[in-house]
C-alpha cells in the first residue's frame, strides 16, 4: 500500500469525505485529490506533516500513533 493510499484510507476512516478533510485542513480539494491519486511526493513537506498530525499518523512510515502520543517525539525517535 502506498503512502497516498494509506492517507486516503485514514481520511475516509476519520472523516465523511476527502472534501470534508480538505476543508478542515484548509487545503484546496483539487490539490488533495491530485496528491492522493498521483502520490504525495510532490506535496509540500509541511502540508504532509500537518495532515499526518491531524490524522494521528507517523509521518516517517505512516503507521498509526497511539492517542496522546506526541508527533514531535515520534519524529525525533525515528
Amino acid at each position: 500500500m502506498t503512502k497516498a493510499e494509506i492517507l486516503k484510507k485514514e481520511i475516509l476512516t476519520q472523516y465523511k469525505s476527502v472534501r470534508q478533510f480538505a476543508i478542515e485542513m484548509q487545503i484546496p480539494y483539487s490539490t488533495l485529490v491530485t496528491a492522493l491519486d498521483r502520490g504525495i511526493e510532490g506535496m509540500a513537506y509541511g502540508t504532509v506533516i500537518k495532515m499526518c498530525d491531524k490524522l494521528n499518523l507517523n509521518p516517517v512510515d505512516f503507521s498509526s500513533l497511539e492517542r496522546g502520543a506526541s508527533l514531535c517525539e515520534k519524529i525525533l525517535e525515528n
